[in-house]
C-alpha cells in the first residue's frame, strides 16, 4: 500500500526532555519506522508535515493547512489511505470537522493520538498498527483510533468522537459506542444498533460543500448558577453561541441572567445565533427548556463537538446554520439505523 503519513506535532510526534514534552523534529523520522516495522517494511509510506505544534495551541491557520495537506494527499490520487497524527487535547474538534469536510472522501482517513511519546512508550505504536489494519479494510470516511488502558484499540467514525475522559484522557464514542475495534490484526465491527453497517462506508458519501472555518462563536457549558450576562458582549458579539445542554438535554431555565430565555432574545438582536447541543430526541423534553426549545437552534442526535464543528463550517463556508445542523453528512448522527 501507499499511504501518505501526515503529522501535525502532538504527543506522538514529541519527546520528553528534562521532564517536560514538547513536539521533536525527530518524532517524525520515529513515526515513518514505526509504520515500517508495523508493516515488515511492505508498505510505501509518503511523510507529509503540516504542522508541529501541541494540539493545545491549535490555530485557525494550523487546521487549514491540515486540511489542505489531506486535500493534496487526495487531489493526487495515488494513495490507499492516509494516516494524520494528531495531539488528543483537541482531537475532537479536527476528527468532526475534517469527517464533515471530507465526507465524500474515497479512501479511509485516520487521524490518531497516543498518550506518550513514542520513545517512552504508550500505545502509540499499537495506534499506527491498528491505522494501517483499518486502511486494508477499505472503507470511505475519517476515522480515529486509540487504544484505552487495557482496551483493544477502539475504532471511532470521525463525526461521532466527543471530548476525551477528564484526568484518565480515554477516547470515546457518543454514547460510547464505538465503530469497532483492531483485534488479532483485524478490524471487527460493532454491530450495536446506532451504527451504520460497514456496507454504507463501501463507497465515498456526498460532498458536504464545506470549504472553510469560522472562530467567531462562543461555547457555554451550562452549570449551576450560570450568568449567562457574562457571555454576550453589546459591542461585539459572535456570530453563534453554542450552549451544552445538560445530559438530558435541558439548560438553565431560571429567570432573569441565571437563565437562557432572556439571553436568547438579546443574541438574537445582536445578530447571533444559540445553538442548543446535545439534545436527544427520543427524549419528551423537561417544562425548564421548552421555551428555549422554540426560540433556539436545536441540535438533535449529535455530540457537543459535532454541532460546534458544524456551526464553525457552516459560518465559514457561507452556509446556513439551521440547514448545516439538520443534514447528515458522515453518519454523526446518533440514533438506530
Amino acid at each position: 500500500m501507499k499511504i501518505a503519513l501526515i503529522t501535525t506535532g502532538g504527543t506522538i510526534g514529541s519527546a520528553v526532555t528534562d521532564g517536560v514534552t514538547n513536539v521533536s523534529e525527530a518524532a517524525d523520522i520515529e513515526l515513518k519506522k514505526a509504520l515500517l516495522s508495523a508493516t515488515e517494511g511492505r508498505d510505501d509510506i509518503v511523510i507529509r508535515p503540516a504542522a508541529d505544534i501541541l494540539s493545545e495551541n491549535m490555530t485557525p491557520d494550523v487546521f487549514r493547512r491540515i486540511a489542505g495537506a489531506i486535500r493534496t494527499a487526495l487531489n493526487e490520487k495515488k494513495y490507499e489511505g492516509i494516516i494524520v497524527t494528531h495531539g488528543t487535547d483537541t482531537l475532537t474538534f479536527s476528527a468532526n470537522a475534517l469527517a464533515l469536510m471530507f465526507s465524500d472522501t474515497p479512501i479511509p482517513i485516520v487521524l490518531l493520538s497516543a498518550n506518550a511519546p513514542l520513545a517512552s512508550g504508550g500505545n502509540g505504536r499499537e495506534n499506527l498498527a491498528a491505522a494501517l489494519t483499518l486502511i486494508r479494510e477499505g472503507l470511505c470516511g475519517v476515522f480515529v483510533v486509540y487504544a484505552n488502558e487495557k482496551d483493544s484499540v477502539s475504532v471511532h467514525l470521525g463525526a461521532r468522537l466527543v471530548e476525551s475522559d477528564e484526568m484518565t484522557g480515554y477516547v470515546r464514542s457518543i454514547g460510547n459506542v464505538a465503530f469497532g475495534s483492531i483485534s488479532e490484526g483485524r478490524f471487527v465491527y460493532n454491530d450495536a444498533p446506532t451504527n451504520p453497517f460497514p456496507l454504507f462506508l463501501k463507497s465515498p458519501g456526498r460532498a458536504s460543500g464545506f470549504t472553510d472555518i469560522s472562530t467567531d462563536i462562543v461555547t457555554i457549558h451550562s452549570r449551576s448558577m450560570l450568568d449567562f450576562d457574562m457571555y454576550l458582549s453589546p459591542s461585539e458579539p459572535p456570530r453563534a453561541c453554542v450552549v451544552k445542554t445538560y445530559h438530558s438535554g435541558t439548560v438553565p431555565g431560571a429567570a432573569g441572567k441565571y437563565g437562557i430565555g432572556s439571553f436568547i432574545e438579546r443574541a438574537e438582536m445582536a445578530g447571533a445565533k444559540v445553538v442548543l447541543a446535545p439534545v436527544n430526541s427520543s427524549l419528551a423534553p423537561y417544562a425548564s427548556s421548552i421555551r428555549a426549545y422554540r426560540k433556539a437552534l436545536v441540535a438533535r442526535d449529535i455530540s457537543f463537538g459535532t454541532a460546534v464543528a458544524k456551526v464553525m463550517l457552516a459560518l465559514g463556508s457561507g452556509m446556513d446554520v439551521g440547514e448545516v445542523l439538520e443534514r447528515e453528512y458522515a453518519f454523526e448522527r446518533f440514533g438506530t439505523r
